[in-house]
């Protein structure tokens, strides 16, 4: 008897509905508040629930969610009513019913929760090996929020306010990965929103040969190329056609002597 959570099990995962479900007692002939399912929401309100009981089908005046009257009531049956939940304040709530002769409610009922809403990332980019200090934007941060970049948690979180959270990067690949942040209530992602990047490095170049009026596109293989990668080869710059990847572009080589060079990247 009483509410219960709702959880789904995956083969890798799990959610929680906290609340999800209301068993209900057996009937005592008077008006009386069981439940209310779902058991929590945003403090914005809006949100269908379920108010369990019994005495409902003689007619109800009012919903209330502490003081503030729910709207859109629909009597179910005897003992359900739906509602749209009111705006509310961080924290549980007692849910009460009117009824034109009788009153009954339940305290901490409900509860009113702050969702987690992103903003920006600061910085956004960093070393694949991890180890870069950042600072996350946004509301609704607090200790025991998770932060994950690319899937991986971040390390040595530190809540600075409810707008801010403090950590340090996880190693990761060299991309650009969605910044995610999760309680148990809810969760938002930043897409694509830090940038993890290699040393810079060269390593094949391919063709390897061409001739010494320039001219020969070539493909070089590397590590952290960007837009403002720049090759040389033997000290003459080359032009870059297109970045590929942080691994990949592909280049037109300048004029040069008979001979091998060397090939750098900056």
């Amino acid at each position: 008897m009483g509410q219960v959570d709702v959880t789904l099990q995956g083969p890798v995962d799990h959610s929680v509905l906290a609340g999800g479900f209301i068993y209900l007692p057996e009937l005592v002939g008077t008006l009386t508040v069981s439940g209310v399912a779902p058991a929590s929401g945003p403090v914005a309100g809006g949100q269908t629930a379920t108010v369990a009981g019994e005495g409902f089908s003689g007619g109800i005046d009012n919903v209330l969610f502490g003081a503030a009257p729910a709207s859109d009531l629909q009597v179910l049956s005897d003992r359900m009513v739906q509602v749209t939940v009111p705006p509310g304040q961080v924290g549980h709530s007692q849910v009460s019913v009117q009824t034109p002769t009788d009153q009954a409610g339940l305290d901490d009922a409900y509860r009113y929760f702050q969702p987690i809403q992103l903003t920006a990332i600061e910085p956004v980019t960093g070393p694949a090996q991890g180890g870069t200090a950042f600072v996350l934007n946004g509301s609704g941060l607090h200790t025991g929020v998770e932060v994950l970049f690319g899937g991986v948690p971040a390390q040595s979180l530190q809540v600075i306010s409810d707008t801010q959270i403090s950590g340090i990067t996880p190693p990761n690949i060299a991309a650009a990965v969605d910044v995610r942040a999760s309680d148990p209530d809810s969760e938002d992602t930043l897409a694509q929103a830090f940038s993890y990047t290699s040393d810079l490095s060269i390593m094949r170049v391919d063709p390897d040969n061409g001739s010494m009026s320039g001219g020969t596109y070539v493909t070089c293989y590397g590590e952290g190329f960007t837009a403002d990668t720049r090759v040389f080869f033997g000290g003459e710059q080359a032009t870059i056609i297109q970045v590929v990847s942080s691994s990949v572009f592909t280049a037109r080589t300048p004029r040069g002597d008979p001979g091998e060079v060397t090939v750098t990247v900056e």
